[in-house]
């Protein structure tokens, strides 16, 4: 029963950070340790032209800074 609660509340906590970061007025990367994307809001999208399944598990500085 414990578990099947804490299980719960990750999810629900899951569930409203992706709803903070899809709804964000300003563009929202997420990087993992390596520097690669592993998020990318629609802010991001609009901002630096690439969609988020284009630039998931790239290199952060290649997807954004200029050359």
């Amino acid at each position: 029963m414990e578990r099947r609660l804490a299980e719960q509340a990750r999810r629900d906590s899951d569930a409203r950070m992706r709803a903070v970061v899809s709804g964000a007025l300003d563009a929202i990367v997420l990087m993992d340790r390596e520097r690669r994307i592993a998020g990318w809001n629609r802010r991001a999208e609009n901002t630096f032209g690439w969609s988020e399944a284009e630039v998931l598990g790239r290199d952060l500085a290649q997807a954004i800074v200029p050359p």
